[in-house]
């Protein structure tokens, strides 16, 4: 089967597939697992064909969508090794994961005005976004600064990277600014 990419180029993700490649290449796996928050999962046939025709690994979809970076496949038997994407990790395992956070590509700052409008009632202000979406954070942060309000993002929690980053097991950077 031919990969097209067409599917990849005109997804709303960066899924870093020369990232993903060189790691391949750099540890020469031979079979790979491909896992992915539930939202992703329509793109992993299309990342295994182009994997295949780059590096000659093998992959897998897992097709069960995984809710967070601690929802991995953990009993890795007949793989070498898992690309995880739309998460960050802090999972320690014996076999090698690259986290992908599939961050978006979508040009949000076109959205801001009407989030602003939504606002209009409010000064006090928290943002909190999953990992696709935290890139755009500090965007929206400033933007909503400049417009009279005060923004709030908490400090991402132990299972998080980026503040504001939030997961269903772990939303402490939302707490963090509950008081404020």
């Amino acid at each position: 089967m031919a990969c097209t990419q067409v599917s990849l180029a005109e997804s709303p993700y960066d899924f870093e597939l020369d990232r993903v490649i060189d790691w391949i290449r750099q540890n020469n796996f031979k079979k790979v697992l491909l896992q992915s928050a539930p939202g992703l999962i329509r793109y992993l046939p299309e990342i295994g064909c182009y994997i295949k025709q780059m590096t000659s690994a093998d992959t897998v979809v897992d097709g069960r969508g995984r809710f967070g970076a601690c929802d991995v496949y953990t009993n890795l038997t007949g793989f070498e090794a898992v690309v995880h994407f739309g998460h960050t990790g802090f999972i320690n395992t014996s076999y090698p994961i690259l986290y992908i956070p599939a961050f978006s590509k979508i040009d949000a700052t076109k959205l801001f005005h009407k989030i602003l409008d939504a606002l209009s009632n409010m000064e006090k202000v928290g943002l909190s976004a999953s990992v696709q979406h935290v890139n755009t954070l500090p965007t929206l942060y400033e933007y909503l600064a400049r417009n009279g309000k005060k923004p709030f993002m908490g400090q991402p929690g132990k299972r998080c990277l980026y503040p504001g980053q939030v997961v269903g097991c772990d939303y402490l950077s939302a707490i963090r600014i509950d008081s404020k």
